[in-house]
């Protein structure tokens, strides 16, 4: 009969260990059915969730490389552009040191003017006190009131002349009166002296032409000398004047370039500024994005990590629920011993 009853307590103590087994077996792999699709669903989420980090973070990265290249390059124009700068700067300094040297030139040529507008004023008025000119032209004009009075002396004596050679002549077929031989003689003297005289008048009238004609021509030479220095002086004065006007016409040219120059150049740096503002915000920004999407992946790297710390303490905590429901089994029918193994399987199917 202890033995019937031993049976039968075995046969419902292994009938009650199934029917627990195969409870606690169907509630727990619901529960863990439930609870390994949440942490799949939950760990893909987290996966995905990454993997999208991952890629915002290239893309931030290439955002960050493009913003980086446009800064480069909107260095290398700046560079230029502050080459271009300096290389507008020596220009200038070259035009402004041309500028002084004409200047120079110019005061310097001014200078040789007033020289040469001092040496004709001296001219001018040596001749005006000294009376060289004013005398040569009086003496001209008295040679010509000469040369008059000695043409009409010519034709006086030439009447005279006339007279004579009819009086001698009526003297000549006249020889009856003897007494009028002494007047004839005289007038004879009278008309070899008037020759004599009329000879050396028309001598100095040539003499006089002569020096008048010479001093016409000298005054000729001077005046001409005169006015070709004049006419140089005027030439030269004028081509100056051209030099300094296309000299002024390119300055202002230059410094009309060089504004314009200026004010573009103003207009980079201020364009380069925006730009480097705009690059430093969106740097920034990237940044910050880039901070936030380390933090949320160490975040979702810490989540994932205590998930799977949990899903661990879980199994182990399933594991040793298991183990106790059998080691109390045991407990009650010690006697038992297939049980022990049977636990020890069905422990290691369950896990």
């Amino acid at each position: 009969e202890d033995i019937e009853k031993i049976q039968a307590s075995e046969a419902e103590i292994k009938a009650l260990s199934f029917n627990y087994a195969a409870m606690l077996k169907e509630k727990e792999g619901d529960a863990l059915v439930e609870e390994r699709a949440y942490f799949a669903s939950k760990q893909a989420s987290l996966e995905n969730e990454i993997k999208q980090l991952k890629q915002q973070l290239r893309c931030y990265s290439n955002k960050e490389d493009d913003t980086t290249r446009r800064l480069e390059d909107e260095n290398k124009r700046n560079e230029f552009l502050q080459q271009q700068l300096n290389e507008l700067k020596v220009d200038k300094e070259m035009v402004a040191t041309t500028m002084e040297e004409l200047h120079k030139e110019l005061s310097e040529k001014k200078a040789e003017l007033r020289c040469l507008q001092d040496e004709l004023s001296t001219r001018d008025n040596e001749r005006a006190s000294d009376g060289s000119l004013q005398s040569l032209r009086s003496m001209v004009m008295a040679l010509q009131k000469e040369n008059s009075d000695l043409k009409i002396a010519k034709g006086s004596l030439y009447e005279e002349l006339v007279n004579m050679e009819s009086t001698t002549q009526k003297v000549d077929n006249s020889t009856s009166d003897v007494d009028n031989f002494s007047d004839v003689e005289k007038v004879k003297d009278e008309m070899a002296s008037l020759k004599k005289a009329l000879q050396g008048a028309f001598h100095e009238r040539d003499r006089a032409l002569q020096n008048l004609s010479r001093l016409k021509q000298h005054l000729l030479d001077k005046d001409l000398e005169d006015q070709e220095k004049m006419d140089e002086d005027s030439k030269v004065i004028e081509e100056l004047r051209a030099i300094c006007e296309q000299q002024r016409a390119h300055i202002v040219q230059l410094e009309r370039a060089l504004k314009v120059e200026m004010t573009k150049q103003e207009e980079s740096k201020k364009t380069i500024n925006d730009e480097r503002s705009r690059s430093n915000e969106q740097i920034e920004d990237l940044q910050y994005k880039l901070a936030n999407c380390m933090n949320a992946l160490e975040s979702k790297d810490q989540e994932l990590l205590n998930l799977q710390s949990a899903l661990g303490q879980y199994y182990a905590e399933s594991e040793a629920k298991v183990i106790g429901t059998f080691q109390t089994i045991l407990a009650l029918n010690p006697n038992v011993l297939y049980l022990q193994d049977f636990s020890l399987i069905f422990v290691h199917f369950y896990i």
